[in-house]
C-alpha cells in the first residue's frame, strides 16, 4: 500500500539553466483561484490554507531557487564565459585594440548579470534556443552583446519570477469563511435600508 504522506520527489535543477520545476497540481489550482485584484500582491488570499507537504515543498523550491534568483553579478566569471564563446565560435583574426573594445563592450552589457546567467545564455546560443531574440541572429558566429544580455537577463528573470512565486504561495493567506450557521444578523436599524 503507497504511503500517502511522502513528498513527491521534486525534478532537479540543472547547474546552469533554470527550468522551475513544476509545483504539484494541487498548488497550480490554488495559485489559480486568487482574486484578480491579489495578482500583484505579496500576500494574496488563498481558497484554503497550505498543507504542510505543501510548505514542505515551497520551502524546498525556495531553497533551490533563491541562490539563482539572488545572485551577485560576477563580471570576471562573465567574460570568462564569454571568452568560451569566442573558442567555439572562433573570429576572424583580431587586433589586441579590437579584441580589448570588444571585451569592455561585453563587459558593459553583463556587468548587472550573474554569471550563471551568462554561462546559461552561452549554453541556449549553441543550443540554437535564443526564440526570445526578436532579431533572427546568424547562430554560425558569437552573439553580440546586447544579444547574450538578452539571454542572459531571461535566465535570471525566470529565476526571480519562480522565487516570487514560490514565496508569494508560502505567504498567501487562507481566506476566512464564515459558516451561515455562524454569521450574525445585522442589526434590525439596518433591515429598511437593505430592503427588508
Amino acid at each position: 500500500m503507497p504511503n500517502n504522506h511522502t513528498l513527491p520527489a521534486l525534478p532537479a535543477l540543472p547547474q546552469l539553466r533554470l527550468t522551475t520545476p513544476s509545483l504539484p497540481s494541487s498548488l497550480v489550482e490554488l495559485e489559480r483561484t486568487v482574486r484578480p485584484e491579489e495578482v500583484a500582491s505579496r500576500t494574496p488570499t488563498l481558497r484554503r490554507a497550505l498543507t504542510p507537504a505543501e510548505r514542505s515543498i515551497l520551502s524546498r523550491l525556495v531553497d533551490e531557487v533563491a541562490p539563482l534568483a539572488e545572485a551577485k553579478p560576477d563580471p570576471e566569471t562573465a567574460l570568462a564565459e564569454v571568452g568560451k564563446l569566442f573558442c567555439a565560435f572562433p573570429a576572424a583574426s583580431l587586433s589586441t585594440a579590437a579584441t580589448e573594445v570588444r571585451m569592455e563592450a561585453y563587459e558593459s552589457a553583463l556587468e548587472d548579470v550573474p554569471a550563471w546567467a551568462v554561462a546559461a545564455a552561452s549554453k541556449r546560443w549553441i543550443r540554437g534556443e535564443v526564440t526570445v531574440l526578436e532579431d533572427r541572429p546568424n547562430l554560425s558566429f558569437p552573439p553580440s552583446p546586447p544579444q547574450l544580455r538578452a539571454l542572459a537577463v531571461d535566465e535570471w528573470s525566470k529565476a526571480r519570477g519562480a522565487l516570487w512565486r514560490y514565496r508569494r504561495l508560502l505567504q498567501g493567506k487562507a481566506e476566512r469563511v464564515v459558516p451561515p450557521e455562524e454569521r450574525r444578523a445585522p442589526p434590525k436599524a439596518m433591515l429598511p435600508a437593505m430592503g427588508g
